[in-house]
């Protein structure tokens, strides 16, 4: 890294716990117009088709490899997020200050995803909404309103479905993301865009 003082984080590639089934190829991209993100390589089998260094739109939370100078100069992740597309708000103040972003293809980590809260959690609908709304709102405001429709999208289909507990917290994720708060409970607490 010595000769490339600007390169930052390295990702790897993520496999779910079956072998050869990748979960995201270093990480992914990001529609704003959608507020969501999408992983490279999702659920692709491995043939060899992401074995290439490259630079992502983001790298996935579940390993990242960071240099110590620029989290001196960007500061850490927003414990506000909690859960859920905080890596991809801190990348974005990292790019914003001229680091590089890249995926390393030999390193390889066995994760099983959303194992802490599930895969169709209230709990992982409502973070994954609310903080793909926030990034949205402070990094891209003009297309606030296509990210909520979608996720209104999102809600009518979870209702439809009668995952009712899903829908109410993709409707809550989408109005504290608008609102910016990262309480639902303490309305004074407020999202601070550092962009």
């Amino acid at each position: 890294m010595g000769i490339m003082p600007r390169w930052v984080v390295f990702d790897a590639y993520l496999y779910y716990d079956k072998p050869n089934v990748i979960q995201a190829a270093g990480g992914g991209w990001f529609s704003i117009w959608q507020a969501m993100t999408y992983h490279y390589g999702w659920l692709q089998n491995d043939y060899g088709q992401w074995d290439k260094i490259f630079e992502p739109g983001y790298v996935t939370g579940a390993s990242l490899m960071v240099r110590r100078k620029t989290i001196e100069e960007v500061g850490m992740m927003k414990e506000s997020f909690f859960l859920y597309c905080e890596e991809l708000e801190w990348q974005l103040r990292v790019k914003q200050r001229g680091w590089r972003i890249y995926y390393c293809p030999k390193s390889i980590i066995w994760h099983k995803e959303s194992a802490s809260v599930g895969v169709e959690s209230p709990l992982r609908e409502y973070y994954k909404t609310r903080n793909a709304i926030w990034i949205v709102r402070c990094f891209w405001f003009r297309a606030i309103l296509p990210s909520v429709f979608f996720h209104l999208l999102r809600f009518g289909r979870r209702f439809i479905q009668g995952k009712w507990g899903n829908a109410l917290a993709i409707l809550r994720g989408i109005k504290d993301g608008v609102l910016g708060r990262w309480d639902s409970c303490d309305s004074s607490k407020k999202l601070v865009c550092t962009v």
